[in-house]
């Protein structure tokens, strides 16, 4: 999940002086998303599918990462822009899938 801070910073700085980082289409971009996932300042996998859920009321993406960063838990740095572009580190946190509980096989029964 995508630190809802950062997330702000960018959908806000339309607002403020200084540059301006790439607007974040919402609830998502209509078409592929690619960012760069740095941990430690090194470049650990690839962002993608990036969208605003409001079920989760995150901002949320899959990321194909190296597995020794891949425990739920660590924190990530999502690099923000399109190079040449005055580009954004939004810090986010590897979060296991489902994001939510899947109860389409509950068993309705015991409900």
């Amino acid at each position: 999940m995508w630190n809802a801070q950062d997330v702000t910073d960018v959908l806000t700085s339309l607002t403020r002086e200084g540059e301006l980082p790439d607007q974040m289409d919402l609830p998502r971009n209509p078409g592929p998303n690619f960012d760069q996932v740095d941990a430690a300042g090194e470049a650990v996998g690839v962002a993608t599918g990036r969208t605003l859920s409001p079920t989760l009321r995150a901002t949320v993406s899959l990321c194909v990462i190296n597995g020794t960063h891949a425990a739920p838990g660590t924190a990530v740095d999502v690099l923000w822009g399109r190079p040449g572009t005055p580009q954004r580190t939004i810090r986010a946190t590897v979060t296991p899938l489902p994001f939510k509980p899947d109860h389409r096989r509950t068993d309705t029964t015991t409900l």
